[in-house]
């Protein structure tokens, strides 16, 4: 079965973290002296919006198979972890100044492994006057697939499954239409089934998804 790769390095973690928090600092320094003079940039109450961001998933994906045919009576299950990369980008409204709500497409990839999410994200912004910054929390629900260049010889098709997020960051207002995003989401997937058949031997298979992700980018609402 496939391995989904080796074991993550936290140290490319740690590294995009720190740069993420030193730049959003530079920029929130400076974007926070028209504030203290009053002139800030807020964002806009209401309206459509565009979002687009790179993402960065330290994910793992918990493998069990079962055997059928020729492999009845045979199990077996497997861990892998490994760092992908991405996008995600979305349609978005503002309803109010707290809430907003979004369709989005993510997508991460890694030598042949590719993973695609549809998902609903709804958030809560939490303004504080005279700054730029904005907190906020989120949660999203939708699908995600799962593509292996194995899957496409051996296995019937690339398995889907319903899938989930929770999330924090901050959004750093720029201007009153566009600001900076940096955020956090923990992610996860119920089972992805698949089953896979060689000459009589075959397999029912599932494979649980998780994710630390991390995510920067930027955001126009008109």
């Amino acid at each position: 079965m496939v391995s989904f790769g080796t074991v993550a390095d936290n140290t490319i973690i740690m590294e995009f973290t720190m740069r993420a928090l030193v730049i959003c600092t530079a920029v929130a320094a400076m974007a926070a002296i028209p504030y203290a003079h009053g002139e800030g940039a807020k964002e806009k109450d209401a309206g459509f919006y565009l979002s687009g961001k790179y993402a960065y998933y330290n994910a793992e994906a918990k493998f069990t198979e079962k055997g059928t045919g020729g492999l009845a009576g045979i199990s077996a299950s497997a861990t892998g972890k490994d760092n992908l990369t991405g996008f995600a980008v979305a349609v978005g409204y503002r309803f109010n100044p707290q809430f907003r709500g979004e369709a989005e497409l993510g997508y991460a990839t890694k030598d042949d492994v590719n993973v695609t999410m549809l998902m609903g994200q709804f958030y809560l912004d939490l303004p504080m006057d005279n700054l730029p910054l904005k907190p906020y929390a989120n949660f999203g629900i939708g699908v995600v697939s799962y593509e292996e260049e194995m899957f496409k010889e051996y296995y019937d098709k690339n398995p889907s499954a319903a899938c989930w997020n929770l999330g924090a960051g901050v959004t750093l207002v720029v201007t009153e239409g566009l600001s900076i995003d940096l955020g956090y989401r923990y992610v996860q997937s119920s089972a992805l089934k698949y089953t896979g058949d060689v000459a009589g031997y075959g397999w029912d298979g599932e494979i649980k998804l998780t994710s630390h992700t991390f995510l920067g980018g930027l955001r126009y609402i008109f």
